[in-house]
């Protein structure tokens, strides 16, 4: 990718509020800042994806992609990595539902992560559940 062009798509980012600055500072006469994930952006939910635009989406879609890659990647950096005693996997399935058979399963899925995401940490390790749902034709 160019730089300009990730510099307009980490200023599109930081304009649609995905990005917020949380620090600046002078290197060589350039700013240099650093950005953080907002985390209430971290949802895109019916009322925000009416409000962005194509681009938008395409920039926050991208920011979520790449911060998938970075989490994996931190994964394959650790000197112990065993993806099947992890658990850790990676996947694709192909649905045919209807509206209202969607809205069940995740309604579902909400209701089944919201439980565990209540659990104490302790004793417990640390995983991250991401999901992209979308149309395939």
């Amino acid at each position: 990718m160019a730089t300009a062009t990730l510099y307009r798509q980490v200023a599109t980012l930081a304009e649609a509020g995905v990005l917020e600055v949380v620090e600046e500072r002078r290197v060589r006469g350039a700013a240099e800042r650093t950005y953080r994930l907002h985390s209430e952006a971290m949802v895109v939910g019916p009322e925000a994806a009416t409000r962005l635009t194509v681009e938008q989406h395409r920039a926050a879609f991208a920011a979520f992609t790449a911060g998938l890659l970075a989490d994996f990647d931190r994964y394959l950096a650790r000197s112990d990595v065993d993806l099947g005693r992890d658990l850790v996997g990676y996947r694709q399935l192909a649905l045919h539902l209807t509206d209202e058979e969607l809205t069940d399963l995740i309604a579902e899925q909400r209701e089944a992560a919201a439980r565990r995401a209540e659990l104490p940490p302790e004793g417990r390790t640390r995983r991250l559940l991401s999901t992209i749902l979308m149309p395939a034709d």
